[in-house]
């Protein structure tokens, strides 16, 4: 495969610490010249200097100790090599200011393979301004954006408020579309929201809404279909159901990658975008939650999310008068209520018939399940933050085979 770009299309921004590495560097909290609190550098991002308080930065200027302590995020630093390969416009945006060796600090990312000649790193603790790190962060951002013009600006962060600064610049810069990623502490991103980014003329309200009824129906029912057969299996073979949870999660996660993480959430952001007023709730479901300790938690399984989004969908198909959305999603409140009782029933040697999937599929259905799989064995040869963007990108065409050949020719792969 090669895949080259003649300029950067896309700006994409890298935090460093909790979003590249692990480190164990404290900004110490100081009042009437004691430390009075440390702070690891997620907890800096979220505290608020009280009257007559400072922040001590000394240690987090201290490149030895960097280097030597830093432990790197596997996943985003693959990703990081990945920008830097495919010619994207790559930069680090940090809270931290110069270091007192800048090529030791440096030598930390070059130690992982990472070409540090390809991207700068923007400090934000350089500026003198008294304002908030994501409002620092916010100036060197537009900063970049005014240099070029990129189609997409793209940051990583796990600071939740860095990210929604990063998203106010929209309104800036009408004509790139914004994608916030939210990095956890485990270092697993997960995209934090997307920008209103403008919708072709192709892709409609009713499009978008039939394509969801259609991802959320018989693939839904076969779910379930699947993990009843799967439980009577199991239970005349083990006498119960201890233990059949973990067995039948692979059923369950597999649909969640397929249809939700690869085709639902993406579909879901459209009907934001449609009609912001009237899918708020939507909105904040797909954004997640803040928990105790000020990470966001977003939905992560089919079971989770079985529980939370169908009234979600009924309640707008209600408002968006759309009744096949409606449906739909009665009929999944349906299927998963059907499954529970079946296995209670199961559970306490009660007879009861397995919960039915949908009908047969249809002939039409068969030919785009067999262009479904061409388009994903054809993602799976790429990187996958490029086969992401073209699964979105195709993901509304009529003809997604013609709108994949011309994404891979558009961006110069060949396979």
């Amino acid at each position: 495969m090669r895949a080259t770009e003649i300029s950067p299309r896309k700006l994409v921004i890298f935090d460093i610490d909790d979003t590249l590495v692990h480190t164990q560097t404290e900004v110490h909290v100081v009042k009437n010249g004691k430390i009075v609190d440390s702070l690891n550098s997620h907890d800096f991002t979220h505290y608020q200097l009280q009257p007559g308080e400072s922040f001590d930065f000394r240690a987090f200027r201290d490149a030895k100790e960097f280097f030597e302590k830093s432990r790197p995020i596997i996943p985003m630093i693959n990703q990081l090599k990945h920008d830097i390969a495919t010619g994207n416009k790559v930069a680090m945006v940090t809270a931290r200011a110069d270091l007192n060796d800048k090529e030791l600090f440096l030598d930390t990312f070059r130690k992982y393979g990472i070409d540090m000649s390809k991207v700068h790193v923007y400090r934000a603790g350089n500026m003198t301004n008294s304002i908030q790190t994501e409002e620092k962060k916010k100036i060197i951002i537009r900063g970049l954006l005014n240099k070029d013009h990129y189609s997409k600006a793209i940051m990583y962060d796990d600071a939740i408020p860095n990210l929604e600064s990063f998203l106010s610049l929209k309104s800036e810069y009408p004509d790139t579309a914004f994608y916030a990623w939210y990095v956890s502490p485990e270092g697993k991103a997960s995209e934090y929201q997307r920008s209103n980014e403008s919708i072709t003329e192709s892709t409609s309200l009713k499009t978008t809404i039939t394509a969801i009824a259609s991802d959320i129906g018989e693939p839904v029912a076969t779910v379930y279909a699947t993990m009843a057969n799967m439980a009577k299996r199991y239970v005349e073979k083990n006498g119960g159901l201890k233990g059949f949870n973990f067995i039948s999660g692979g059923v369950g996660s597999r649909w969640f990658q397929t249809f939700y993480v690869n085709k639902i959430q993406s579909e879901l952001y459209d009907l934001v975008k449609f009609n912001p007023q009237l899918t708020a709730t939507l909105k904040n479901f797909l954004r997640g939650r803040i928990n105790s300790v000020g990470n966001l938690d977003q939905v992560s399984g089919f079971s989770e999310l079985s529980n939370a989004s169908p009234n979600i969908l009924i309640d707008l198909g209600t408002k968006l008068n759309a009744p096949q959305l409606t449906k739909s999603a009665q009929i999944w409140i349906k299927k998963r209520d059907a499954y529970r009782r079946y296995l209670h029933d199961l559970e306490f040697g009660q007879e009861s018939d397995v919960p039915a999937s949908t009908a047969p599929p249809s002939a039409t259905g068969q030919q785009q399940q067999q262009v479904d799989n061409i388009v994903n064995d054809v993602l799976k040869s790429l990187p996958s933050s490029i086969a992401g963007d073209i699964r979105n990108a195709i993901a509304r065409s009529p003809n997604k085979l013609t709108a994949l050949q011309q994404e891979l020719k558009d961006r110069n792969i060949t396979l």
